[in-house]
C-alpha cells in the first residue's frame, strides 16, 4: 500500500529542516540533502524542483509547523498579557533549541544568510513575521486595555520592539550555545519598557 504523499512530503520537509537548520542553505549540497531526506536526487527534483524550492517549502513548513505553534503556546495561554510575553521571551529560545539540528531560529538563519539577495526567502520571512507581529500586538493590545501595558505607544510599535528583542535574544542564545548569562535580566529590561 502506497503511503500518503502529503505525509511523505511533511516527513521530507522535517528532515530537510534539520539539515538546513544545522548548516545553512549554502553549505548543503544536493548530495547531502539526498542523504538527509532519504530521497534520491530525481525525487528531490521531481517533488520540489530544485534545492532553492526545497528551502522555500522547508521555510514555510518551519513557520507553519514549528515557529507559529511554538510561539502560540506562549501567546495564546490564559495567563495575563505581560506573563505571556515574559514567558515567550524567557522560554522560546530553549524550546527552539530542543528541535533536531536547531541553531537559533530558522527564520533568523535564513534572513541572515539569504534575505538580502533572495526575494523568495525575503517574501516568506515577511509573511511569517507579519503573523507573529500581529499575534504579539494582539496580546499587547489586551494588556493595554487592562492597563497592564503602557498606552503611550501603539500596540504595533510595542510588538515590533518585543519582536526585535526576541530576535536579539535568539541570536545571542545561539552564539552563547544556549547559555545566555544575562537572559533573565534582558527580559526584565524589555518588560520594564512595556509598563
Amino acid at each position: 500500500m502506497a503511503r500518503n504523499q502529503s505525509f511523505i512530503r511533511e516527513e521530507v520537509l522535517s528532515k530537510a529542516l534539520s539539515a538546513f537548520w544545522a548548516d545553512g542553505y549554502e553549505a548543503k549540497s544536493i548530495d547531502q540533502l539526498v542523504k538527509a531526506t532519504d530521497l534520491n536526487r530525481s525525487s528531490i527534483y521531481n517533488s520540489f524542483g530544485d534545492k532553492h524550492q526545497l528551502l522555500l517549502e522547508t521555510l514555510e513548513y518551519y513557520i507553519r509547523e514549528v515557529a507559529t505553534p511554538t510561539l502560540m503556546k506562549f501567546l495564546a495561554s490564559d495567563k495575563p498579557p505581560l506573563d505571556r510575553i515574559r514567558n515567550m521571551l524567557l522560554d522560546y529560545p530553549a524550546t527552539l533549541a530542543s528541535f533536531p539540528g536547531a541553531r537559533s531560529c530558522f527564520v533568523l538563519n535564513c534572513a541572515s544568510e539569504l534575505a538580502n539577495h533572495d526575494d523568495g526567502v525575503k517574501e516568506m520571512i515577511n509573511k511569517g513575521t507579519s503573523g507573529t507581529l500581529s499575534a504579539i500586538a494582539g496580546v499587547i493590545k489586551q494588556g493595554q486595555e487592562n492597563h497592564e501595558i503602557r498606552n503611550d505607544q501603539s500596540s504595533d510599535l510595542l510588538a515590533t520592539f518585543v519582536m526585535m528583542m526576541l530576535n536579539s535574544i535568539l541570536n545571542a542564545y545561539s552564539i552563547e550555545d544556549g547559555e545566555l548569562t544575562d537572559h533573565k535580566q534582558l527580559v526584565d529590561l524589555v518588560m520594564t519598557n512595556l509598563t
